[in-house]
């Protein structure tokens, strides 16, 4: 079994209380909340899509956008290509709707 470092944890978990809240978290805020650079929260974020997909979770870390554009960043292709308008508000209100209260990422 591959060991998923704790700072996954800590990303699903700053990106969950956002889900709860129904609100879209930058990029930039993520970094700055968990204290990791950008090219390692991309990485975790990859880690929580590949999760919550095998868990057949809404994709939680499609609600983490890029400031400049408050869409997810070009490298998030769930379906093999860039998500359109409506398929980022239908994965946004999937992830809304779930109830993230009691799930943890596994250590």
């Amino acid at each position: 079994m591959k060991v998923v470092p704790t700072t996954t944890a800590k990303v699903f978990d700053a990106v969950k209380v956002f889900a709860m809240a129904h609100e879209t978290p930058t990029y930039g805020y993520i970094e700055k909340r968990v204290g990791l650079p950008p090219r390692v929260v991309q990485q975790r974020l990859y880690a929580i899509w590949k999760w919550c997909a095998s868990m057949g979770y809404p994709h939680l870390n499609a609600i983490v956008v890029k400031a400049n554009t408050m869409r997810p960043g070009q490298g998030y292709t769930p379906n093999g290509h860039e998500i359109s308008e409506s398929e980022f508000q239908s994965m946004k209100d999937k992830v809304y709707a779930f109830q993230w209260e009691s799930i943890t990422f596994p250590n």
